[in-house]
């Protein structure tokens, strides 16, 4: 990943040569002479002209470089053609360019700590002023040896260039410039460890082993969004050897995240077929991996659902050969079981519960928490800053993302795991574009959270519950299993919209909402519609058993749903270079220990035929089925806070 700051996009002086009238409004890309890098975020303290180009000997490589040559090279004389001599890896200041130095040069000293010792640097800018045409135009004019041809074009007066345009021409010249892996990091980009990470990591590099994948075929990738589909892709793609970036608006566990949760439920019973096999995967790791081992807790869960889903559910079971416990058990044992927690639980209209006691929950900040750290240790930068639009090359490509503080950062792939974000993110990346936007295939939903304390008498008897989702429309919710501390969490079976005006486009969209009552958890104080329904939840899952509990604290997670509840995880056909991993649809998290793979061989070409066509920008028609048949739009944020 390359990070060039604002202020190299920023005008800088039109040079006139021979009455010329070259672009002003260029951006520029820079070259450490002293280690001949491509530097990820030099922040320039002094930026000036330099009419007089660079010094003589100012490249290590020789002072006979036409840098040295071009001294004399002033902003009325433009810099003559040349061959430029062999100039060996890693300098790449003046030796391999012989345009550098030439009229709308831009020369800097930078002052940064390498090794805890403060040095200075030069750096040299190349204005698109003295850019060939042939670089412009994408057409390798560059021998093995790193040295131009005899011809040199001048850009037209009209022409304009981006900063990632220029690095993105850079990329597709591997021979103009090689990034060494092996010189430690100068870089002020280099995001220093999260204040909310422990003082010992969770897991470290030795207890990883790489999955049995071929490399891919790109280097440095971009990830939008820390939660667990971008965090599980930020493993999976640093095991397979690729300089990743994972950006995110917070400290990770990023507290706005869909994922960062106290608990959340882990299970492997499905109808579908295609999200049975991935927890055929994950339920070992969960249970046995030294990542993923100690937050996950194997209580059991029932399932009081009037539908057809546990015995499809066991059906896909045998069909695909899993060895498991379920069962179906009576009301009556079920309200004696269980110390009795049930005994007053609202199962009205059913004979049977689904009991499947080879599932649980995980403890899902800390989980997610652990994955980052992982991916850290095997050298993921982690990175705090919001992102503002994609950035593009000239013929329409991802070429990386520009932030709010008007910083880029580049890389050959952007992978956008922005959750409820992912809409309104994309349009206003290209507001007239709507072949880019997600259109109906993603919707910004939230749903309600909730927890409570329990203590002494009460916390020793819910000690051995499992969690219970029950579907009836009664109570329609969810109670997690309780943690060491007496917390117990619960959700509400429902989701709804947000819709606003979007500015970029003047379109009405369901966005989630910037105000942290509305997306972290906020206190006993919270929207009174959502508080009814809290209250109406809470007793139809544990009944009189729970009649002197207050509800301590409430929050909307918010989520990105499809139509059918399927993820969307998929190359953007419209956008060479962008992909795309959202739609979790209230019921991606448990896949955690697995997604970031599936995710990987998707950006490789080599997923499965059968998940690229259900995880498709534009998959065929619908044959009705819910990859998770709960969860339904219920109404409107503003209905209820207006």
């Amino acid at each position: 990943m390359l990070l060039v700051p604002a202020l190299h996009r920023e005008t800088i002086p039109t040079f006139r040569d021979s009455g010329r009238d070259d672009c002003a409004s260029v951006s520029c890309w820079g070259l450490c002479e002293h280690h001949g890098l491509l530097l990820r975020a030099p922040a320039l303290s002094v930026l000036e002209p330099a009419n007089l180009a660079l010094e003589p000997g100012s490249c290590p490589v020789a002072s006979s470089s036409p840098a040295a040559t071009a001294a004399t090279t002033t902003a009325s004389s433009p810099a003559q053609p040349a061959v430029s001599p062999t100039c060996a890896p890693p300098c790449l200041a003046g030796a391999c360019f012989p345009f550098l130095g030439g009229a709308g040069a831009v020369h800097a000293t930078q002052t940064f700590q390498r090794g805890g010792v403060t040095t200075g640097h030069q750096f040299y800018f190349l204005s698109s002023n003295t850019l060939p045409q042939s670089l412009c135009n994408y057409s390798n004019n560059f021998n093995s040896a790193g040295t131009s041809g005899p011809q040199q074009h001048w850009l037209p007066a009209t022409y304009n260039i981006t900063t990632a345009t220029i690095v993105a021409m850079m990329r597709e010249m591997p021979t103009m410039y090689a990034l060494d892996p092996s010189a430690p990091s100068s870089s002020p980009s280099s995001t220093p460890q999260s204040p909310s990470l422990p003082a010992t990591p969770i897991s470290s590099s030795s207890s990883m082993s790489a999955p049995d994948n071929e490399a891919p075929d790109f280097n440095s990738v971009i990830i939008v969004g820390a939660g667990n589909f971008g965090a599980g892709t930020a493993l999976a793609l640093a095991q397979r050897g690729v300089q990743v970036t994972l950006l995110d608006t917070a400290a990770f566990p990023s507290p706005r995240a869909a994922s960062h949760d106290i608990n959340k439920i882990v299970r492997d019973d499905y109808p579908d077929l295609l999200y049975m096999r991935m927890m055929a995967k994950a339920m070992p790791m969960w249970r046995s991996s030294e990542l993923y081992r100690s937050f996950y807790h194997e209580t059991g869960m029932l399932r009081a659902d009037p539908s057809n889903f546990a015995q499809e559910s066991i059906a896909a079971y045998e069909k695909l050969n899993i060895d498991n416990e379920c069962e179906m058990l009576s009301v009556d044992e079920v309200r004696q079981r269980w110390n009795g927690l049930f005994a007053t639980t609202n199962f009205d209209g059913l004979d049977k519960i689904l009991y499947n006691p080879n599932v649980g929950f995980a403890e899902a900040d800390k989980a997610l928490a652990a994955v980052v750290q992982a991916g850290i240790d095997l050298g993921v930068d982690y990175v705090v800053g919001e992102m503002d639009t994609l950035a593009f090359g000239l013929e329409g490509q991802c070429t990386g993302v520009i932030l709010k503080s008007g910083d880029t950062m580049l890389a050959d792939k952007v992978l956008m795991a922005t959750g409820a974000r992912t809409e309104p993110l994309l349009a206003q990346s290209a507001p007239k574009n709507k072949k880019l936007h997600s259109g109906d295939r993603v919707l910004a939903t939230g749903a309600v959270s909730f927890y409570a304390k329990l203590h002494g008498e009460k916390k020793a008897k819910f000690a051995p519950i499992p969690v219970l989702k029950n579907c009836l429309k009664q109570v329609k919710g969810e109670g997690m299993s309780i943690l060491a501390d007496g917390t117990i969490k619960f959700n509400c079976d429902m989701c709804f919209t947000n819709y606003q005006d979007f500015p970029a486009t003047g379109e009405r969209m369901s966005l989630p909402p910037s105000d942290p009552q509305y997306n972290t958890w906020t206190g006993s104080d919270f929207v009174d519609f959502f508080k009814q329904r809290a209250q109406t939840t809470y007793k139809g899952l544990y009944g009189d058993e729970i009649k002197d509990v207050e509800i301590e604290s409430y929050r909307i997670c918010w989520d990105a749903s499809t139509p059918t509840h399927d993820f969307l995880i998929t190359s953007h056909p419209h956008c060479e270079g962008l992909y795309v991993a959202t739609g979790g649809s209230f019921h991606g998290w448990k896949f955690l220990p697995v997604i970031g793979d599936y995710i990987a061989n998707m950006m490789q070409g080599t997923l499965d035929e059968d998940y690229t066509a259900r995880w498709a920008w534009d998959k065929e028609g619908g044959d009705g089925h819910s990859a998770n048949p709960t969860y339904q739009v219920v109404g409107d944020l503003q209905d209820w806070i207006a």
